[in-house]
């Protein structure tokens, strides 16, 4: 046995174990933590001296003695609610749930590579890639943190590759599906929710989180700021997906169906005895002013789309329509991006780069320079 101050090393079969001694700040009890698995000595050494200087600087963090069960729960009420907001917490849920359903009796020190890879094996057979892409992903957030804060010994996740996802077009509209969409909401309160996400590109939580106070129909413009949400709890506002706002330019047909919106929002206000508008009313509400919950009016919308036989997609995807347009009418890339609001021009490019028109021009090029040097003549 060799010791130093608060810790010792131990030999156990062919392998060394590092003991480390602390006192529980909060009930003064003296305790030992078990860092076991090293080939030599001389690492383990090494180990317990990285130990200590933790210890003495308050970095250290015990090793996690209890399931993967106990470990995720722990992680989703005390460590994510701090970086992901609610939505994304229940996606987080979802994902993790396949996880715990196949490992969380397990103590999540004797969890393996082999354990994580065979239950992606499985899942894939059982879900579509992006949900296992999904589910590898939240599962590696959570180890990786478990291994930064030293409650894991080893860093499993270093010894795997992330599942694949085939690349996948998004669905666009045509020109003439389009306009018989447009044809078939007209009259209803889905039709300036259609224009406004044809024309603009906006996502659909920040149509329905856009308010008057925030559209310029003088001007031509929109304020997008922010975005509506639909968790377990309700519904919630929250940041643009960037957490930017941008402004958005509108053509003219929207500014007139918005100007025709808002006057029918005003004239049911009236016959209902509501009376005025406060000053930061919803562009898209009910009749008492009260947010559209955005699972139902994409249901009404993505049903209406199959009654007139119409892909199945949903508000959201109208911001492709807009997009692709665009681009295919030449508009640069980041002007498109910038509208859209993604965080960058290389989102906007991996989404729609199939739709751009691209041009090889390197041979042309080439021609003519070489041309010029032998004096003849490019074709």
């Amino acid at each position: 046995m060799s010791t130093k101050g608060d810790g010792c090393v131990i030999q156990r079969g062919n392998t060394w174990t590092v003991i480390l001694s602390r006192t529980d700040r909060a009930t003064g009890k003296r305790s030992r933590d078990y860092h076991s698995g090293f080939k030599t000595e001389r690492e383990a050494k090494a180990a317990l001296r990285k130990l200590l200087v933790a210890k003495d600087e308050g970095k250290y963090a015990a090793p996690h003695k209890g399931t993967v069960e106990d470990y995720i729960k722990n992680w989703l009420d005390k460590w994510a609610i701090h970086t992901a907001q609610a939505g994304t917490i229940e996606r987080y849920e979802g994902a993790v749930s396949q996880i715990i359903a196949a490992l969380g009796k397990i103590p999540i020190q004797k969890v393996t590579a082999e354990d994580i890879n065979s239950v992606i094996v499985k899942l894939r057979k059982e879900y579509k890639p992006a949900t296992v892409k999904l589910i590898y992903r939240v599962a590696k957030r959570i180890w990786t943190h478990a291994y930064k804060h030293g409650h894991i010994k080893r860093d499993i996740f270093a010894l795997l590759d992330a599942p694949s996802v085939p690349r996948q077009e998004v669905e666009v509209l045509k020109d003439e599906e389009a306009a018989r969409m447009l044809d078939a909401l007209r009259g209803t309160h889905l039709y300036p929710l259609a224009v406004l996400g044809l024309t603009t590109g906006m996502r659909r939580g920040e149509m329905l989180a856009l308010r008057w106070s925030a559209v310029d129909l003088d001007r031509g413009e929109a304020l997008v700021r922010a975005s509506l949400e639909q968790t377990r709890a309700g519904l919630r506002f929250k940041e643009t997906k960037t957490a930017r706002a941008r402004t958005i330019a509108l053509p003219p047909t929207t500014i007139a169906v918005l100007r025709e919106h808002r006057r029918g929002q005003l004239e049911l206000r009236m016959k209902l005895g509501l009376g005025k508008q406060p000053d930061d009313a919803l562009v898209f509400s009910d009749h008492e002013g009260n947010p559209l919950p955005p699972n139902r009016t994409s249901m009404q919308f993505i049903e209406m789309m199959r009654r007139i036989d119409l892909p199945r997609i949903g508000l959201h995807d109208l911001r492709h329509y807009h997009a692709s347009t665009l681009i295919a009418a030449g508009e640069d890339i980041i002007t498109v991006s910038r509208r859209l609001g993604h965080a960058n021009a290389s989102i906007t490019l991996n989404v729609y780069g199939h739709v751009m028109k691209t041009q090889d021009r390197a041979s042309a090029i080439a021609e003519s320079k070489i041309g010029s040097i032998f004096g003849s003549k490019a074709t």
